[in-house]
């Protein structure tokens, strides 16, 4: 059934405004270029989107939009449109939840906690958006993207059209939207995106809440050595990627390495790791230029992971266990050799060529003092407050 469901995800592309997130905000607004003197950014949020999307509705919709598709032959070979729509509707209408020892049936809404729930809420309003939204304002958008209940857009029309256009948003069943009104700088996801009117282009810088509190993992924490040097490798390049002025990179950068350091680790062991990890993005900004796009920069990375065989060996981590390499070496002695000696071709799918050692997280302070499950006292169950 899961997998069934998971087919639906395949449409998500067919939704125009739909991004995965802040990189491709960043990659639809290269493809704008200079703006119009009159442009203007917004943003809009989701009243409370999951429970106000109404279930009739969305379904409804999404049944059409399917038959559509397959109309115009733009669905996937052999998609299963009935089966999908059915499950749809059997998620969404029969989602049973637990709150103390009471179960409770959801009468309305997306069904809360359902792998489904953010493809489902993405596709239910894009629908509107593709048929009503876009159509009608296209026109007044130097763009307009989404990601699940987060609008960002360039609004060059009138304000007589900006009213209509927000009137517009809400009439998908429920749901409705809180807009900021046109501006020249807002906030979306984590990025600060700016109109800069001396050149007519948008710039961009990362940004962070101000109640972020940064508690990254501590250095006495049982985790993997390798797990610092992912964290600052990762927001570094994330830095590097959000901010379109060097200045604002140095100045996360240099927050970031405070963050850091605040959390218990030492410069000895932390500086070099940042050296490292600044020296790659410097190579990697030289050859960018060597190439036409950031597409070729991306084709131009061979993909040799994708094309090995792997095997992943699970472990709960320890730091006094033995290593990741002692674990490949004795693969290398013991299995390894098998795998390469079978010959026949039913055999074939014992050639792996690499060994994967994935850790587990073990239980810690958190899952024992902050348990998920709600426990109940004698006398005090959640059924004897509640009135049939």
């Amino acid at each position: 059934m899961r997998s069934d469901l998971d087919e639906g995800r395949q449409l998500i592309p067919h939704i125009r405004s739909y991004i995965r997130d802040s990189t491709e905000v960043l990659q639809r607004i290269k493809k704008v270029g200079d703006l119009p003197p009159n442009s203007k950014l917004f943003t809009a949020d989701a009243v409370s989107m999951y429970t106000n999307i109404d279930s009739d509705h969305a379904i409804k919709s999404i049944d059409s939009w399917l038959t559509e598709l397959a109309y115009k032959r733009a669905l996937p070979e052999k998609f299963p449109k009935t089966l999908v729509v059915d499950l749809l509707r059997l998620v969404m209408q029969n989602n049973v939840f637990e709150f103390g020892s009471s179960k409770w049936l959801q009468l309305t809404g997306t069904a809360m906690g359902t792998p489904v729930a953010c493809a489902y809420a993405t596709i239910a309003f894009g629908i509107h958006e593709n048929r009503q939204i876009l159509p009608k304002y296209q026109k007044y958008f130097k763009l307009f993207v989404r990601f699940i209940d987060d609008v960002f857009g360039v609004w060059t029309g009138p304000s007589d059209e900006w009213s209509n256009f927000k009137h517009d948003m809400d009439k998908c069943g429920l749901l409705r939207w809180e807009f900021l009104e046109p501006c020249d700088s807002v906030v979306f996801l984590d990025l600060s995106i700016t109109i800069n009117r001396d050149d007519m282009t948008i710039n961009t810088r990362s940004y962070e809440k101000d109640l972020n509190l940064h508690l990254y993992i501590p250095p006495r924490s049982a985790h993997p050595p390798g797990i610092l040097r992912s964290l600052i490798f990762g927001r570094l390049r994330q830095f590097y990627n959000l901010n379109s002025n060097i200045e604002d990179f140095q100045s996360a950068a240099k927050n970031f390495y405070t963050y850091v350091l605040k959390r218990g680790y030492n410069e000895e062991s932390v500086k070099p790791i940042f050296i490292e990890a600044a020296e790659k993005l410097d190579a990697r900004a030289k050859c960018k230029l060597l190439l036409k796009d950031a597409e070729d920069w991306n084709k131009s990375i061979p993909d040799n992971e994708s094309k090995e065989e792997r095997v992943f060996f699970f472990r709960e981590f320890h730091p006094r266990d033995i290593s990741r390499k002692t674990i490949r070496d004795a693969y290398d002695d013991t299995c390894l050799p098998l795998f390469k000696s079978a010959e026949t071709p039913d055999e074939n799918f014992m050639e792996i060529s690499q060994l994967t050692v994935a850790y587990n997280r073990p239980k810690n302070l958190r899952d024992l003092v902050s348990p998920s499950k709600l426990t109940e006292t004698p006398g005090g169950e959640v059924e004897t407050y509640i009135v049939s």
